[in-house]
């Protein structure tokens, strides 16, 4: 039986992304302020080639931190490590995309053999995937820091608006406060049932 986070999360399509960290707590400092919006919010610069970081972590608040003010969901796919075995344990370059970057791809068994496939007759999938290109890829450099090497800002398929973050799993997570936990732990122990724990939430 799942827990009473776990249920309402899941009725509420809530979940974490996942994301391989390669360790260490950064100073989380993000990017440069470019000004601020008419709700006296921060803006943040879009990313470009050459920016430094001081740690992945900088990096990763960084980009997540534009991407919802752009309005649009970031997955960190992962990390490539060196071919040195002395440094086999120290991942050096990291990739970050858009939600809906290239195209979704489908498992299928053809003569035995597992094998990918962008198109599946036999499967009608909803997929978010439309082939979008904004990427971001950035790569440690020997005194420990993150400069980026590549990026594309411009999205293909899908139109990117700040409003569209209210809907994003990553960014709606961020509103579970340890008083709205302590409310579905409540409302769960009351025996209430998971429309019942959304109601009480959205008042």
């Amino acid at each position: 039986m799942e827990d009473a986070e776990t249920g309402v999360k899941r009725a509420l399509n809530l979940g974490h992304d996942d994301v391989n960290v390669p360790g260490g707590v950064g100073e989380n400092v993000g990017g440069e302020v470019a000004g601020e919006n008419n709700g006296g919010v921060k803006l943040v610069d879009g990313p470009s080639v050459g920016m430094v970081f001081s740690s992945w972590d900088e990096v990763n608040h960084y980009y997540r931190s534009y991407g919802k003010q752009q309005g649009f969901g970031v997955v960190c796919v992962g990390g490539r490590k060196p071919l040195k075995t002395e440094e086999a344990k120290t991942v050096r370059n990291y990739v970050w995309k858009c939600k809906c970057y290239g195209l979704e791809q489908y498992r299928r068994v053809v003569n035995g053999k597992r094998v990918f496939v962008n198109v599946d007759p036999l499967v009608k999938k909803k997929s978010k995937k439309c082939n979008c290109l904004v990427v971001l890829y950035a790569t440690m450099h020997e005194l420990g820091e993150w400069v980026v090497i590549k990026v594309v800002n411009e999205h293909q398929e899908y139109t990117s608006k700040p409003s569209h973050s209210n809907h994003i799993v990553m960014f709606k997570n961020e509103k579970i406060t340890k008083t709205v936990e302590a409310r579905i732990d409540n409302d769960y122990g009351a025996s209430s049932s998971i429309p019942q724990i959304y109601n009480n939430l959205a008042h």
